[in-house]
């Protein structure tokens, strides 16, 4: 018996599908097949029941997952500790909010020998490249709405999360806006003025039919960039806004951008960091996190609107 047959044994058994384990093990529905049959020949019992929609665990086949798992997760941390004294580099997958680079300056301060490759991108390819490896751990916005198929889609890609905050959406409006000076500002107000935002993705889309006072977010007026940096530019030269928790009050007021409530908004939205299952984080990675949790817990001077 070889190591990777039981990677593959677990990846089948996790999806259910011979066909899905084979696509994310980049290898043929034949040879994966066989594999799993040499397996099942070796240790003499069949570890699958097979039909037209995929595939089950026998009993002795959950058996063999429990201590298969166990001795995946075992060579994983003695991977790691072997490979603890060679990291070179740092690598976060982020949804794009400005605390990210506060963030990754102070880590910068505390962790210079450390290189730190911050990637900023929707939710879905943040998933995405944490799945794949390319990033050790995400930083990841979601809201009430989405928090369903978003939980679905990471427990199906053997994705851990651990939230960091809650807040609600804001209104981030520069100079430009005739809403600037307001203290609260309703959504039929907004309406009025296009709003600033990257592309979407099918996260975003759950959110389209998200309704505040009567009005839709699918009906509002976007426009879209491929970048946060040029959406905080774009609002500070234009009467555009966006929307966004309160975290980064502080970092967009030094910009000329005022975060303000909106009356009615009462959508939940979260932060969270996520990472692989069965894998234990390098120690830059925990100190980059502990960071971020820093950020977010630094008091929030929009509380006052909340009472």
């Amino acid at each position: 018996m070889q190591l990777h047959q039981l990677v593959y044994f677990i990846k089948v058994a996790e999806k259910g599908s011979i066909n899905k384990a084979a696509e994310e093990l980049f290898l043929s529905q034949p040879n994966l097949s066989q594999s799993i049959k040499s397996l099942e020949q070796e240790i003499g019992v069949p570890l699958f029941i097979r039909n037209n929609k995929g595939t089950t665990l026998t009993e002795d086949g959950k058996k063999l997952y429990e201590y298969a798992s166990v001795i995946i997760q075992q060579m994983e941390i003695i991977e790691r500790m072997s490979l603890k004294e060679q990291q070179k580099a740092l690598s976060v997958s982020a949804y794009p909010i400005l605390l990210n680079t506060v963030a990754a300056s102070r880590f910068y301060s505390a962790h210079k020998e450390i290189p730190l490759r911050l990637t900023e991108c929707r939710v879905e390819q943040v998933i995405c490249d944490v799945e794949e490896g390319n990033a050790e751990v995400g930083i990841i916005h979601f809201n009430a709405r989405q928090k369903r198929e978003f939980l679905t889609a990471l427990s199906h890609k053997n994705l851990e999360i651990n939230i960091i905050a809650k807040d609600t959406w804001h209104a981030s409006i520069g100079k430009k806006n005739p809403l600037y000076h307001e203290d609260l500002v309703t959504m039929g107000q907004l309406r009025d003025f296009p709003l600033a935002c990257i592309p979407n993705d099918y996260y975003t889309n759950l959110s389209m039919h998200i309704q505040v006072d009567g009005v839709f977010m699918r009906d509002l007026r976007f426009i879209h960039f491929s970048s946060h940096g040029a959406i905080i530019e774009f609002i500070r030269n234009t009467d555009a806004f966006r929307f966004s928790p309160s975290w980064s009050y502080y970092e967009l007021e030094e910009k000329g951008i005022r975060t303000v409530p909106i009356k009615n908004m009462d959508l939940c939205v979260y932060c969270g960091w996520i990472k692989r299952k069965r894998e234990t984080l390098f120690p830059a990675a925990e100190s980059f996190i502990q960071i971020l949790q820093e950020c977010y817990d630094k008091d929030n001077p929009l509380k006052r609107f909340k009472k």
